[in-house]
């Protein structure tokens, strides 16, 4: 994939958590806190992760007036994406009712997945990303970079999920960002970048939560493997 640019200076395992406090969890003891992170399911996965630091918090809508430019093929993956979480609902619905119906949604989930490889293919071939270490959750992301962030800065975050055929354009706020001992160069400048997500829609949380567990689950089955 020439269009891929890797950045996986380090791995998250030493990473227990994604920064994912709300304003009610900033007046909670620090113990709940912790416990309060823990409700969101989180991933380990290697993304493809761009950012843009933006002056003031997102409207609601504000994906209208993304400051990404984001191709038909990008908005063409997320349409299906979306198509296919419908008939994965119904598929689920009518298994047991009628199997035709149900074989019927699966051949079309099947040739939905087939023209979303082929849209990923040429996506990634003609649009630069570069791929980061990402601990994710629904609630935020840590992810290394070689760029000093302030804490309550506001960003704006272009996700593209490799494995799931989805890319999506998130908001956030900085939490924290610090610097990060690079074993062969201790002048390298490289950061642990911590964020809250903001203005997140409901189905937006759906997404990143469908992902999440999906891709828990097929990490767990390669190392079962």
């Amino acid at each position: 994939m020439s269009g891929l640019k890797i950045f996986s200076a380090h791995s998250f395992e030493s990473i227990d958590y994604c920064r994912t406090m709300t304003e009610k969890e900033n007046n909670l003891h620090p113990s709940d806190n912790n416990r309060e992170r823990r409700k969101f399911y989180r991933v380990n996965d290697a993304i493809g992760l761009e950012y843009k630091l933006i002056d003031q918090a997102p409207k609601p809508g504000a994906d209208a007036d993304s400051p990404f430019s984001v191709s038909g093929r990008f908005r063409l993956l997320n349409e299906l994406n979306r198509i296919e979480q419908e008939s994965s609902i119904l598929l689920r619905h009518v298994s047991d009712e009628d199997r035709n119906l149900a074989r019927y949604l699966s051949s079309q989930n099947k040739k939905i997945d087939i023209i979303a490889r082929l849209i990923v293919s040429d996506e990634v071939s003609t649009v630069p990303y570069t791929v980061r270490n990402v601990s994710l959750s629904e609630g935020g992301c840590s992810f290394i970079n070689e760029e000093p962030l302030e804490p309550n800065q506001y960003i704006a975050l272009k996700l593209f999920f490799f494995s799931s055929y989805l890319g999506m354009v998130l908001y956030g706020q900085v939490v924290d960002n610090h610097p990060l001992e690079d074993e062969t160069d201790k002048d390298a400048g490289i950061y642990q970048t911590n964020v809250e997500f903001v203005d997140l829609s409901g189905s937006d949380r759906q997404t990143l939560a469908r992902y999440i567990i999906r891709r828990q689950a097929e990490q767990r089955r390669s190392e079962d493997d």
